[in-house]
């Protein structure tokens, strides 16, 4: 699965949650956020973090993964 589909498994709250939390601690821009999301183009490290607040966030399927 790639991160849009953890993304998308998400409740509304969490996923402005999440996107608050990652462009806040990233600097990253609104836009470039979903476009990294859609093309799953996120570096190493920007693929690190978001893992992590997906845990942090609860979500089952990457839990497992």
């Amino acid at each position: 699965m790639v991160l849009k589909d953890h993304y998308d498994a998400l409740s509304e709250e969490d996923k402005i949650a999440l996107r608050k939390e990652y462009m806040d601690a990233t600097g990253m821009a609104y836009t470039t956020f979903y476009m990294k999301l859609r093309t799953d183009s996120f570096r190493p490290l920007e693929r690190n973090l978001f893992e992590k607040l997906i845990l942090d966030h609860k979500v089952p399927s990457l839990a497992k993964a």
